[in-house]
């Protein structure tokens, strides 16, 4: 029998993300109707980033640091929701990438977040600063000048990691790139070396 919906989930994209995870735990050989709570939760937690991501893209600085801020609670509160819903699972890298699970477990980093919103802004939905000359770019570098001043007195210098990656998981994406190639590398280092020495004799 289908689980029902409960009724405090009232829009379309609310029961959708209810059905969502229903049909994973029923996957994994979870009972959903025992976690219903826990459910709920999720999606009421996932739809809070959903408009805090959206309120993210304006109001002034500090109302925008103070979206992040709230933006990096509800993630984390959102991780640890969908580690209690599916413990016990028998295969529950098949409910996330194996990048984004890598990425759910590290903690939450506000400076690290809040500088990469402010170096990738494409990356955040936020318009590409291009001195073009007109009063409302001129307001927009403007503007973008004093968040990086604010950032820095705050936070300090950006870390490496904030400054080439747009997000966790395009920095875990790229590592994983990096040790895969080195990998290689040092699998066919005693290769090649054995062959010259071969070419010498």
């Amino acid at each position: 029998m289908k689980l029902q919906c409960p009724p405090r989930l009232r829009s379309k994209a609310d029961r959708t993300r209810f059905n969502r995870v229903v049909n994973d735990l029923a996957r994994h050989d979870l009972d959903p109707e025992s976690r219903i709570e826990l459910i709920v939760d999720y999606v009421e937690i996932d739809r809070r980033i959903a408009d805090l991501r959206k309120d993210a893209n304006g109001g002034t600085i500090a109302t925008r640091l103070a979206t992040t801020r709230a933006l990096n609670v509800a993630t984390a509160e959102r991780r640890r929701l969908h580690q209690r819903l599916f413990a016990g699972a028998r295969k529950p890298d098949e409910v996330l990438p194996p990048v984004a699970v890598e990425a759910a477990a590290k903690p939450s980093n506000l400076a690290d977040e809040s500088w990469r919103r402010h170096y990738h802004r494409r990356h955040f939905g936020l318009p590409t600063l291009i001195n073009d000359g007109t009063p409302e770019m001129d307001r927009l570098i403007a503007e973008y000048k004093r968040e990086g001043e604010e950032l820095r007195e705050r936070f300090g210098k950006p870390s490496w990691s904030a400054l080439l990656y747009a997000s966790v998981e395009e920095e875990i994406e790229a590592k994983r790139i990096i040790a895969a190639y080195n990998n290689r590398q040092w699998r066919t280092k005693p290769r090649r070396a054995a062959a010259m020495e071969g070419s010498d004799r």
